[in-house]
C-alpha cells in the first residue's frame, strides 16, 4: 500500500467515525453499541478531565475510535515496519537475545510491536485473555508475516497455569509480552487478589500487578513499550528504559513497578489522550468516584405543555441486552428506565418532545427533576 493510499484510507476512516458520532443524536443510533461506547468514554473523560468542554471530549473520543480502527488494520500491513521510527531506550536489542518481559499498552498501533519482534527474530509469548484469544486469536496469528523469522506464541492469561507457562518461557530464553491496561476479564487467576492502587491523572485506579509479579519471580526486567501514531507521518515505536527487581523485596517491587508503569502511560498520552483506547473502559478500574456537588437546577414547573430537551452533555440512554439504562456521566452511575421514558429521551435529543399526557409519567418527571430532561428553551450548556 502506497503512502498516498494509506493516507487516503486513514482520512476516510476518520470521516466515517465523525459521521457516526454525529448520528448519535438520532433515536435509532442511540440503540447501537457505538452509542454505549461513546457515552461511557465521555463519562470517563469528564471524570478525569472536568475542565474539558463537550467539543474537546468529542474530538478525543473520535481519535480514540480512529486509533482503534487503524491499529486493527495495521496488523495486516507488514510493510509499515520499514518506515516506523524505532527508539530502543531499553538496550534490549543489544542484550544478545536475553529474555525480557515487554509491558504493552493499548496506545496508538498497539499490535505493531509484534511485527518488530518477528522481524528482529525475537520469539515471544503473548499473554492474552481467554475470551480475546477465542475471538481474535486466529486474526492475530494470520497477521504474522511468514517471511520473518520471529514467532509469536500465545498464553491464555486466565488459565490456572499461565504464570507457570510464562516463567518457563522466560527460563527457556523466550520473551513474554503482557498488556497491563486491557479490557478483557480481570486478568490472570494469579492476579485476582493482587491489584495495586495507582495514581492516574489525579485519580486512583486499581491496576493489575501480574507483570511486576512475574518480573520479580523470574528476575527478568520489564521493558515498557509504546507505539504512538500521529495524524500524519510514520509510527513511533519506543522501547523504554527497563525496570528490574535488583534485589528489592517482592511486595515493594510489585507496588513500585506497577506505579511506574502507569506513570509512564500517563506521560506518554498526556499531550495526546486520544492515543489511548483505555478511555472506552477505564471505569472498570476506578477505585472510587469523585465527590459530586449537588446540581443546582432552574426552578421550572413541568406541565404537559413543556417542550423537553435531552441533556446529552451529562446523561445518555444506553442499551444493554435490549434494556434501556440511564447513564449519569458525572456520577458514573446507571439506573433502569422503562421503555416509554427512554424513547421520549431519545426523541428529545434533536427536537424537543412533549411528555405526552396530562398526567405526566413518573419516569419523565424524575428525569426532569435530575436534569436529564430540561425545558427546551433552557438548552443544555
Amino acid at each position: 500500500m502506497s503512502d498516498q493510499t494509506y493516507s487516503t484510507m486513514a482520512q476516510g476512516i476518520a470521516e466515517n467515525i465523525k459521521r457516526g458520532i454525529a448520528s448519535l443524536s438520532t433515536p435509532e443510533a442511540m440503540k447501537t453499541p457505538l452509542n454505549n461506547l461513546y457515552h461511557l468514554a465521555d463519562a470517563n473523560l469528564m471524570h478525569f478531565f472536568p475542565a474539558l468542554g463537550v467539543a474537546e471530549r468529542r474530538d478525543i473520543i473520535a481519535e480514540v475510535f480512529w486509533q482503534q480502527n487503524m491499529a486493527m488494520g495495521d496488523y495486516a500491513r507488514h510493510a509499515l515496519i520499514e518506515t516506523t521510527k524505532v527508539a530502543d531506550l531499553s538496550g534490549a536489542l543489544a542484550s544478545g537475545g536475553a529474555p525480557h518481559i515487554y509491558c504493552l499498552y493499548h496506545v496508538g498501533s498497539y499490535r505493531h510491536f509484534f511485527h518488530f519482534l518477528a522481524r528482529e527474530n525475537i520469539h515471544c509469548a503473548l499473554f492474552i485473555a481467554g475470551k480475546t484469544l477465542e475471538l481474535q486469536g486466529q486474526g492475530i496469528r494470520e497477521g504474522e508475516n511468514k517471511a520473518w523469522p520471529g514467532r509469536l506464541d500465545m498464553i491464555d492469561a486466565e488459565a490456572g497455569n499461565s504464570l507457570l507457562r510464562g516463567a518457563r518461557a522466560l527460563k527457556r530464553g523466550q520473551s513474554v509480552a503482557i498488556y497491563i491496561d486491557g479490557n478483557s476479564g480481570s486478568g490472570a487467576n494469579w492476579e485476582n487478589n493482587r491489584l495495586q492502587a495507582v495514581d492516574f491523572f489525579g485519580k486512583t485506579l486499581l491496576a493489575r500487578t501480574g507483570i511486576a509479579y512475574l518480573s520479580h519471580l523470574s528476575g527478568v526486567p520489564i521493558v515498557p513499550v509504546t507505539c504512538k501514531r500521529g495524524m500524519t507521518g510514520p509510527l513511533s515505536l519506543t522501547l523504554h528504559a527497563p525496570i528490574a527487581p535488583d534485589g528489592a523485596m517482592r511486595d515493594a517491587y510489585v507496588r513500585d513497578a506497577t506505579r511506574a508503569l502507569y506513570a509512564l502511560l500517563e506521560r506518554e498520552i498526556a499531550d495526546a489522550p486520544g492515543q489511548w483506547e483505555g478511555w472506552l473502559y477505564v471505569q472498570k478500574y476506578l477505585q472510587s468516584r469523585r465527590q459530586i456537588e449537588e446540581r443546582v437546577l432552574p426552578q421550572r414547573t413541568l406541565t404537559a405543555d413543556t417542550l423537553l430537551k435531552s441533556n446529552l452533555d451529562a446523561f445518555a440512554v444506553l442499551d444493554f441486552g435490549g434494556k434501556p439504562m440511564l447513564l449519569d456521566k458525572q456520577r458514573h452511575s446507571c439506573s433502569m428506565l422503562d421503555e416509554p421514558t427512554a424513547e421520549l429521551f431519545r426523541k428529545s435529543a434533536r427536537c424537543g418532545s412533549l411528555p405526552g399526557a396530562d398526567a405526566i409519567p413518573p419516569g419523565v418527571r424524575h428525569l426532569f427533576e435530575i436534569g436529564a430532561l430540561v425545558a427546551a428553551e433552557e438548552g443544555t450548556d
